[in-house]
């Protein structure tokens, strides 16, 4: 009777085991979990992949657009302009609308009562946005039918205003998969002057200045002109001056220059007020208005046959 309990112990062990035991799973049915988590495993590294694509595709561009633009004869035709500082931060580069920038250095913009520095480089156009370009990314002609216009495609896009051209860098910023935005009024000068001291880029002699601009003589100028048809600047920028004033991104501070109203660096003007700056002067000004220093203004919504505007792309 003592040995009852060990073989009932046993029996009950036995019939636990047995009724417990995981059925073996069979061949197929292994197989198709195999198949199904490598199926997960393909979907994920596909989904991965994906966005690793998209996340990665603005610089992409951005690097063909360089590599093209080497190659493209207008591109070639700018880079020779070049000085050995644009060189070492890159060749120009060209976007979709077949707008050319150049990259713009960092360094020192020498005001007259102090320095204003620029820290970081820059791509600017070196050319005013055109007529074709504008039409491309805003799909209008503001200035069709106008007075004070000649019709071409290389012409300077005139007849826009300020919120025109934020609303041109925007949806350009948009296609391209870069930001784009109006320069600063201190970005502005500064490539303007492209190292100089001077009245204009080219020096102080006035005598030059049909050489490297339009604006009104004696003859008189009618409309704003075909872009870079006179000489560039030391950084291979044209009609910085001349051919259409060009808005910038600040407000018009009345006080420009003083520390007061600027920081001393990449300074951007003050942070309201009434009217925008504009610079450069255009086809329509006397040589006074063309220099490099020359501040006008305009409200945002001014849409003349004299004011245009060219672009800034974030480096690199």
């Amino acid at each position: 009777m003592r040995f009852l309990p060990i073989v009932l112990l046993l029996i009950a062990m036995l019939g636990c085991d047995s009724g417990t035991r995981p059925a073996k799973p069979s061949v197929k049915a292994a197989r198709e979990t195999r198949a199904r988590l490598a199926r997960e495993r393909d979907a994920r590294i596909a989904k991965e992949k994906a966005a690793r694509t998209a996340r990665d595709r603005p610089a992409r561009d951005a690097r063909g657009a360089r590599d093209a633009a080497a190659k493209t004869p207008v591109a070639a035709a700018v880079k020779k302009h070049m000085t050995s500082a644009q060189l070492a931060l890159g060749d120009p580069i060209v976007h979709g609308v077949g707008m050319v920038m150049v990259p713009i250095p960092a360094g020192n913009l020498e005001k007259p009562q102090h320095r204003v520095k620029i820290t970081k480089p820059f791509y600017l156009s070196v050319y005013e946005v055109t007529q074709q370009q504008y039409e491309k990314v805003m799909g209008s002609r503001p200035w069709q039918g106008k007075s004070g216009v000649q019709d071409g495609p290389d012409n300077a896009a005139t007849h826009v205003g300020w919120d025109d051209a934020v609303k041109f860098c925007l949806k350009l910023s948009d296609q391209e998969g870069a930001v784009y935005h109006l320069p600063t009024e201190a970005q502005w000068e500064y490539a303007c002057r492209a190292g100089t001291t001077t009245n204009f880029s080219f020096g102080d002699d006035v005598s030059k200045l049909g050489q490297h601009a339009w604006f009104s003589t004696e003859l008189g100028e009618e409309y704003a002109h075909h872009v870079g048809q006179k000489l560039p600047n030391p950084w291979g920028l044209y009609d910085m001056h001349g051919n259409v004033q060009e808005w910038c991104q600040d407000w018009y501070a009345y006080n420009y220059g003083s520390q007061k109203a600027l920081s001393l660096s990449d300074p951007v003007g003050p942070a309201q007020g009434e009217a925008r700056v504009l610079r450069g002067g255009s086809f329509g000004n006397r040589p006074g208005w063309l220099r490099s220093a020359t501040r006008n203004s305009g409200n945002p919504d001014l849409r003349i046959q004299g004011v245009g505007f060219r672009a800034v792309r974030i480096y690199p």
